[in-house]
């Protein structure tokens, strides 16, 4: 069904110059991207990982791999956040589920050891890696945390919280007034208040599926890409 050989790609080590490496090997040349902690548990990150990157493959090239960066094990700690699951099943939790609803799309997942991403992404970008970021909260409007490494990029999106439940890292971001930044409302449209998916799902990810939609996709685990109209 998977294009590639494993359902997704995960690089585990922190060091830039080897996940460039892993990424030329993938024959990644651009690519989209989001980031976070994921601590929250699956029922909190799936389904508005899935939401942002479905209105991402809508407005941008389709056919590029969606990358999810993630704070590795030392990151957390060096952020004071030792009471979590380790990096490899908070990265398993939000790939797998994506490379499910994607499988036409190379997912990978990253790990960076500072408290942002910026570093890495500052280096992906000399490499023309950096397509599009997306983050839910995050530079929404100017009075809000930032979105960091923004700048990075030629396309970012900022989508406002479906609910009042804020990022991990929401109060230790500094607020800083982006205007690079395009804010798509996605609620009531790809995603409910209570963090369900508007729109077709295979059957083994029905349970982030709005009951709303009825047409789940059984014959095939596959969320085309399709046109959302805002």
């Amino acid at each position: 069904m998977f294009r590639h050989e494993l359902p997704y790609t995960m690089i585990e080590s922190t060091n830039h110059e080897e996940i460039f490496a892993r990424l030329q090997a993938l024959k990644v040349t651009g690519a989209h991207f989001t980031n976070g902690t994921y601590a929250f548990g699956p029922e909190k990150t799936v389904a508005t990982t899935l939401a942002g990157f479905k209105y991402v493959l809508t407005a941008n090239d389709p056919d590029l791999p969606l990358i999810i960066a993630i704070n590795s094990d030392t990151s957390m700690r060096l952020m004071g956040k030792t009471d979590f699951l380790n990096q490899k099943t908070r990265a398993d939790n939000v790939l797998k589920p994506l490379a499910k609803a994607f499988p036409d799309n190379e997912v990978i997942g990253i790990f960076y050891d500072d408290k942002t991403p910026n570093d890495l992404y500052a280096f992906l970008a000399k490499n023309n890696i950096t397509h599009t970021l997306y983050k839910w909260g995050y530079g929404t409007q100017p009075e809000v945390p930032k979105i960091e490494g923004a700048e990075l990029f030629k396309v970012v999106y900022a989508y406002p919280l479906v609910d009042d439940l804020k990022p991990l890292c929401w109060e230790e971001t500094p607020v800083v007034n982006q205007t690079n930044i395009k804010v798509v409302d996605l609620r009531g449209v790809l995603i409910t208040p209570d963090r369900k998916c508007l729109f077709p799902l295979p059957e083994s990810l029905s349970c982030y599926q709005s009951r709303d939609v009825a047409n789940v996709e059984n014959s095939a685990e596959v969320v085309r890409p399709g046109f959302v109209q805002l």
